[in-house]
């Protein structure tokens, strides 16, 4: 039976760095795939700053045994203190695509 699909959204400083961890998920078989958005714009406030300014978004496609794993991934190799660092569960997924998914995660 394959495992079900789930996301892993982060974000970062810069695309350099968000390469280098997805290319280290996919290396090891944590990511079947990573989609890397260069460019958001991000509004938030941290340790009491307001902060508005441009960052890098991942989405790591994944089984949801391996959120865990990939999270922890993320984290040990993340520049920041407190990365956003989050599972989005998903419905339906196209049978050929989570097959493609659970093969490439093992």
């Amino acid at each position: 039976m394959l495992d079900r699909m789930s996301v892993v959204y982060t974000t970062f400083d810069t695309e350099a760095e968000a390469r280098r961890i997805g290319e280290d998920l996919v290396a090891n078989n944590l990511a079947a795939c990573v989609n890397i958005f260069p460019k958001i714009i991000s509004i938030y406030r941290w340790q009491n700053e307001f902060h508005n300014g441009d960052e890098v978004a991942m989405m790591v496609k994944t089984t949801q045994i391996n959120v865990a794993k990939v999270m922890a991934e993320v984290r040990r190799l993340h520049s920041a203190e407190t990365p956003a660092l989050f599972e989005i569960t998903t419905g339906m997924v196209d049978e050929d695509y989570l097959s493609f998914l659970n093969q490439n995660t093992q």
